[in-house]
Order: C-alpha cells, then sequence, then structure tokens
C-alpha cells in the first residue's frame, strides 16, 4: 500500500442548485466539501494513496458528477 496524502478537486458551478446537488451526492459518497475561493467554486477534500488510477477515477467521477449538474472540473492538487 502506498503513501497516502490529501487530495483537492476544485470545480466550478454557474448554477447555485446545481452546485448544492452535485455537494449532496459527493457528501453521501464520503467526501469532504468546502466552498472555494468564490461563490461559484467548491472543493473537494479526501486522502487518498497516491496511485495513478486510483486517482483518475476520482477525477473522472468527480468530473462526471460535475458534468452532470453542469459544473466543470478544474484541477487536482496533492499536498
Amino acid at each position: 500500500k502506498g503513501e497516502e496524502k490529501p487530495v483537492k478537486h476544485c470545480l466550478h458551478f454557474e448554477n447555485k442548485l446545481l452546485m448544492e446537488k452535485f455537494k449532496s451526492i459527493v457528501i453521501e459518497e464520503g467526501y469532504v466539501v468546502t466552498s472555494g475561493e468564490d461563490e461559484s467554486e467548491l472543493v473537494v477534500l479526501h486522502v487518498s494513496e497516491i496511485d495513478v488510477d486510483l486517482l483518475l477515477s476520482k477525477v473522472f467521477y468527480l468530473a462526471n458528477v460535475a458534468k452532470d449538474c453542469f459544473g466543470e472540473y478544474k484541477e487536482l492538487i496533492i499536498k
């Protein structure tokens, strides 16, 4: 098992209601969601092994849920 590190995903939403929908979906999946730099941004946090396949699966999951909520996946930050 690899080393685990905090991971941040930054996302942008145009629609507040759909942003709330995205939040409730991913929180139910165990992610922690906080506000971004402005009111149209969210930051999704979790701790993960630094494994390319695992991280990509999380990026794709979050990007797809965001897309369903008319949001946009912006960036991945590993501390």
